[in-house]
């Protein structure tokens, strides 16, 4: 029997003629994260926190949780993940404010490459077999996965997408940033003073929605969904609100920073027209107080070239993330037919 089968002991399979009906108790596992989640809750990563995916789904029972059991009933590894059926198809992918994921694994003092390599396949075999149906996976994972190699040879695709991170030994930043970004910044200060935690979310939102009115442009989020996810991070102590005014002490440009134990993540932000020095003063600050309390910044990346463009003048690291995919012949099938029609309207 392979290995990994002894970390699935609360998975049953029943077997019947050309069919596999797997059994999960999701219930269970969900409470035992939450306890997990408790006890460690200082190094829990922000992405991967209980209340964090209470906050972003619509409802509780939208998200679920897969936990692997060592033979001591520890949990050796967990994935959460956003379970939701559309138009007849059921997907696996992160809400809305999850940048990436993935899945957990129980800290290792693993002496070499093949040791851990074993025990992340064994721990991702695991995951996979008691995952529910699905038509479409798509998660973005986190450093956790340090190689797709178990999800490759489970006949999974992958392709590579970035963060940028400041890390925490940085020891001058405005001298390692770029000289556009240094004139920015130098500009901002004799303009703009910062602020912290001294305006509600809701006057965020209201500068938000002006700024977006002002390009023409039309705002994703739904208010009150935004306003209670923020809300939720300030009891949680995991935000700080940075706002610019300047010497008539009118806001002009406001970012939100998510914050765990070992990183600040630059989540929100928004500026009036003609403000862009305010950003960088308002970033600067907060990755000089982000630096000041030992954890990393993250600029969470972006594949799209002006986001890249501007995270990149700041001079930081990259870490490489997979995004993980699988889809069902259904799926395959539905998106085949979808892109011949549009296909036909286009040409």
């Amino acid at each position: 029997m392979p290995t990994y089968f002894k970390y699935t002991h609360m998975a049953v399979l029943f077997k019947g003629v050309n069919t596999v009906e797997k059994k999960y108790d999701y219930k269970k596992a969900k409470m035992d994260w939450h306890e997990l989640n408790v006890s460690n809750e200082a190094d829990m990563p922000l992405y991967m926190k209980d209340w964090y995916w209470d906050a972003v789904c619509d409802s509780t029972d939208e998200w679920k949780v897969i936990c692997i059991y060592s033979e001591e009933g520890e949990i050796e590894a967990a994935f959460p993940f956003l379970y939701t059926k559309r138009k007849g198809l059921w997907f696996i992918e992160l809400p809305w404010q999850v940048s990436y994921a993935g899945i957990w694994l129980r800290n290792k003092d693993i002496s070499n490459k093949e040791k851990a390599l074993k025990y992340l396949n064994e721990n991702v075999k695991a995951i996979v077999e008691s995952l529910p149906y699905y038509d479409y996976f798509h998660v973005t994972f986190g450093d956790s996965l340090w190689t797709w190699h178990p999800f490759y040879w489970l006949g999974y695709d992958a392709r590579p997408t970035y963060t940028s991170i400041i890390c925490a030994d940085r020891s001058d930043i405005k001298k390692s940033v770029t000289y556009g970004r240094r004139k920015n910044i130098n500009r901002a200060e004799k303009k703009y003073k910062i602020l912290i935690d001294n305006i509600s979310v809701e006057q965020y939102w209201n500068l938000f929605e002006q700024s977006y009115d002002t390009r023409g442009k039309k705002i994703s989020h739904v208010k009150n969904k935004f306003i209670n996810f923020v809300e939720i991070l300030k009891q949680h102590d995991s935000c700080e609100i940075r706002t610019a005014i300047d010497e008539n002490e009118n806001i002009v440009a406001i970012n939100i920073f998510l914050i765990d134990s070992k990183k600040y993540y630059h989540q929100f932000g928004t500026q009036l027209a003609g403000c862009k020095d305010a950003t960088s003063f308002i970033i600067y600050n907060g990755i000089k107080a982000c630096i000041d309390t030992k954890r990393n910044f993250d600029f969470e990346g972006s594949m799209i070239q002006g986001v890249c463009e501007f995270n990149v003048s700041w001079n930081p690291e990259f870490e490489t993330h997979y995004v993980i995919t699988k889809s069902s012949r259904k799926y395959r099938i539905l998106n085949l037919i979808r892109q011949i029609f549009r296909d036909k309207r286009n040409s």
